[in-house]
């Protein structure tokens, strides 16, 4: 709509401003608000995780995100736990193999299975 035709509404319209007066206690119910913010925020981590633990942890989101986590990790744990016991077995198996055709090693036990 236009209101170029209309001089004297134009100027109404840029000098028209609404000044609602404030609510009242507006003051003391911000000052209320900042309170109850700064008491959420001060409080001891273990409430807040148990607070996350019986309210937002059974919601289905993230409970998934949770168990998903939880498979990926322990997948991982496990194969590098895994990868240390192949590690540990391919040093112990070199290790017997080379006690059992070492030359020194063979006399060794040669001498002491006929000192018997």
């Amino acid at each position: 709509m236009k209101n170029d035709h209309d001089p004297k509404l134009r100027q109404v319209l840029e000098t028209w401003q609404v000044s609602p007066p404030p609510a009242p206690n507006f003051k003391s119910n911000v000052w209320r608000r900042i309170a109850a913010a700064e008491k959420r925020v001060g409080r001891m981590f273990g409430q807040r995780l148990r607070e996350w633990l019986v309210f937002e942890l059974p919601k289905p989101v993230h409970a998934a995100a949770l168990l998903a986590i939880t498979a990926v990790l322990g997948t991982t744990f496990a194969s590098v736990r895994a990868e240390r016991a192949r590690d540990r077995y391919r040093i112990e198996s070199a290790r017997l193999y080379l006690a059992s055709i070492d030359p020194m090693s063979m006399a060794t036990r040669v001498a002491s299975n006929l000192s018997r």
